[in-house]
């Protein structure tokens, strides 16, 4: 087997974990984005699919890909119905993808669990007692 048909190496929980974080951010565009009807489109998106022909088509197979994906600050100038161009895309198999989309939602609780109003100590209390008076009689001469 030559190096380039080596399947590629797994990543590791970090780097899962920030592919997760990234994807939760907006940083990341995902075959997943597409809608059903729109998947035609997806060479035409992740490029060397589409010059990659029958070779990718089949490491894609080999090495199980489940998620092809790219980080959005790679997106070339030109778009096509409105979606990004890459040059370059990564993949996740379906075990690495299933490990960063727990990541993702474990993320996502917790960003949810973080932005949750909280009561502040002068709804608690009552605002009748904190409310702030205006100085004088509200009839200042503002001249």
């Amino acid at each position: 087997m030559s190096e380039e048909e080596q399947p590629i190496a797994s990543r590791s929980d970090a780097e899962l974990k920030k592919i997760a974080v990234d994807l939760y951010h907006g940083k990341i565009f995902t075959d997943r984005h597409l809608p059903r009807h729109e998947q035609r489109l997806l060479g035409n998106i992740f490029m060397p699919l589409f010059f990659g022909g029958e070779k990718m088509l089949k490491a894609a197979q080999e090495n199980e890909y489940d998620l092809i994906f790219e980080y959005l600050d790679k997106r070339e100038i030109r778009s096509i119905n409105g979606y990004p161009i890459f040059f370059s895309c990564q993949f996740l198999t379906r075990s690495e993808r299933e490990t960063m989309s727990r990541y993702y939602e474990q993320y996502k609780e917790m960003q949810a669990a973080f932005e949750a109003p909280q009561e502040d100590e002068c709804h608690r209390q009552g605002s009748s007692d904190h409310e702030i008076q205006p100085e004088g009689d509200g009839h200042e001469d503002l001249a």
